[in-house]
């Protein structure tokens, strides 16, 4: 068991059990919401539109196939991903329901 937390500094950590620093990962904005787990990483949604890839394990940030660093779904989000089967659903700030792929 550990704990996730997400700063306004735009960062991520893991503590473990303990307390301890696990990890921290920088994301390109705020969060909308908590993070999905699949396939041994985090999907995290920020703010601005962004969707950032994390290695659950580790703390580093993934590439998001072809789209580099992070895959912009280009427009402000409003929660935190959805995970069904290897699509995410996610919701604009504008009550726009939007789908993206797994990364690899």
């Amino acid at each position: 068991p550990a704990l996730l937390v997400g700063t306004d500094d735009s960062r991520i950590h893991l503590f473990a059990k303990d307390g301890k620093k696990v990890w921290s990962a920088a994301l390109p904005g705020r969060l909308a919401g908590a993070p999905v787990f699949a396939n041994g990483k985090l999907i995290c949604a920020c703010v601005g539109g962004q969707l950032v890839s994390i290695d659950a394990a580790s703390g580093k940030n993934l590439p998001w196939g072809n789209a580099g660093e992070f895959y912009d779904v280009g427009r402000p989000l409003g929660a935190g991903p959805t995970l069904s089967g290897t699509r995410l659903v996610l919701l604009g700030q504008d009550s726009t329901v939007l789908f993206a792929r797994l990364p690899n």
